[in-house]
């Protein structure tokens, strides 16, 4: 494809502004991002480019069709990823962790509006988060990228950086990986999964048998099409599975010990970190219009029914992956099976009470969102009144960097720039 084209294409994607360069796949650059790709690239039924994107709209995605396929990867993305590891992992934060995790969502929300809904309300999110905060957890765009790096290369350095863009690659894989998996992972299990979890979800009378006949239907687009399900748990085991052989052949090159304790729970929290930061992106979408049809109600009641379907068919191949590597040369054996389950659930089971934390944050962010009438008003002035701390000059560098990406997509917008002006002031 020729390059002005793809530049034009790119940009629309990611704005104007955002800071985009092919990836260097030569021999000579050996990044852990290219050691990963060297083996994940033998599996893929097609060519790719990779894109690195710094700045613009903080998501990974393919653009299909084109020759080769276009795959970018954002590093804001990853920054997002990293910042709610820390909130997850945190255990200094247990007390902070609801209220926190309202905050970082509405962030995320801000970023993920610019282009999906438009810079007003983006705005507004972003000042939600941040005025009258009792505790901060520091994100400066662009330094904690810079903390990433200089972390050591083990299970969560390779799963922050990679888990996302070796799901987005897992979309390319070649037919005969994807269907050898798929026999257990495919849209029959996805069916399996779906009447376990659906019942769970408070509904209008009726609504349930709505459900069910639209996935009988077989529409690709519904959030809770089988055949969907089934592809998107694909690209989530094909990630887990990348992201475990890169760790463990990365760490032994280093000569360090691979841990697959702490590798499960890099898997557990990537796997709620992506389902996470893509509802953000959902709710994004509606905000202050509110939802006017049956398909934006599905896809904002529904998608927790996505993931937690995916998931459960994803932790049935993890249990897999875990007891093949407890058994070493041994025969695979039920005992190993039983081994690697005990220990999923234990770290599922400490991880639970932090999700939840995390859940009760997303709700709360998600009702700025979608009911107008609850919002306080003058966000603003209370923002350019604010005392001068630590955490003001901190979050002056993010609305920066949020009236930064309105500008890429929308150019100069009166809000952004008012806002941009009180943050430079406060930061001077």
């Amino acid at each position: 494809m020729d390059a002005l084209v793809v530049e034009a294409l790119l940009a629309s994607q990611v704005g104007r502004g955002a800071r985009v360069t092919k990836y260097d796949r030569s021999p000579a650059n050996r990044s852990p991002i290219n050691f990963m790709l060297d083996h994940v690239v033998q599996e893929l039924d097609t060519p790719f480019d990779l894109f690195w994107v710094d700045g613009g709209l903080p998501e990974l995605f393919c653009i299909h069709g084109t020759d080769p396929n276009l795959v970018v990867f954002n590093t804001r993305y990853v920054e997002l990823v990293y910042l709610i590891r820390r909130l997850i992992q945190d255990p200094v934060l247990d007390d902070f962790r609801v209220e926190l995790a309202e905050r970082t969502c509405l962030r995320v929300m801000a970023e993920l509006a610019v282009r999906h809904k438009g810079p007003q309300w983006a705005i507004r999110a972003f000042l939600k988060s941040v005025v009258d905060e009792t505790i901060m957890l520091a994100d400066i765009p662009g330094a904690a990228l810079m903390d990433l790096e200089m972390q050591p290369i083990g299970e969560a350095y390779v799963a922050v950086w990679f888990f996302g863009l070796a799901h987005e690659l897992g979309h390319l894989c070649r037919p005969e990986p994807k269907a050898w998996a798929r026999r257990v992972i495919g849209p029959e299990a996805a069916r399996v999964c779906l009447e376990r979890w659906l019942p769970q979800l408070p509904m209008l009378p009726g609504m349930a048998q709505e459900v069910w006949r639209r996935v009988d239907g077989g529409d690709p687009g519904y959030c809770l099409s089988l055949e969907a399900l089934a592809e998107e748990a694909f690209a989530d085991w094909f990630a887990g599975l990348h992201v475990y052989n890169a760790s463990r052949l990365i760490m032994h090159a280093d000569g360090s010990e691979f841990d697959l304790a702490r590798y499960v729970r890099e898997q557990c929290l990537c796997i709620n970190i992506v389902s996470l930061l893509d509802r953000c992106k959902q709710v994004a979408c509606v905000a202050e219009a509110g939802i006017d049809d049956e398909r934006g109600r599905d896809e904002l009641l529904l998608r927790p029914v996505s993931y937690a379907v995916r998931r459960t068919m994803v932790r049935s191949q993890l249990d897999q992956l875990v007891a093949i590597h407890l058994c070493g040369s041994e025969p695979l054996s039920p005992a190993h099976i039983s081994q690697a389950e005990a220990l999923v659930n234990e770290i599922e089971t400490s991880l639970q009470p932090r999700l939840d934390q995390i859940e009760k944050g997303l709700a709360t962010a998600m009702r700025f969102a979608l009911f107008p009438g609850e919002r306080s008003g003058e966000l603003m002035r209370r923002y350019a009144q604010q005392k001068m701390t630590a955490s003001v000059d901190v979050h002056a560098s993010g609305a920066v960097h949020l009236c930064d990406l309105i500008e890429c997509f929308h150019g100069r917008v009166e809000s952004a720039e008012a806002l941009r002006r009180i943050a430079t002031a406060r930061r001077q």
